[in-house]
């Protein structure tokens, strides 16, 4: 029972890291994309889509960028 105890822990921890490491990603790479008043653009030049756009200039609102 002790070592079943242990490996639920085991994938919660990492369920827990992936997600930090997702949302850290995500941080770092929002933060290169540029945002002009008809859309968002990546360093490569790719235009995003409206909604993405709209959900980055809303995190980095919320950010206090």
């Amino acid at each position: 029972m002790h070592e079943d105890g242990l490996k639920v822990l085991v994938a919660i921890g990492s369920v827990i890291l992936i997600a930090l490491l997702i949302h850290w990603a995500f941080d770092t790479w929002q933060a290169t994309v540029n945002i002009y008043a008809s859309g968002c653009e990546t360093p490569s030049g790719r235009q995003l889509p409206a909604e993405m756009c709209k959900y980055i200039v809303h995190y980095r609102y919320q950010q206090g960028e």
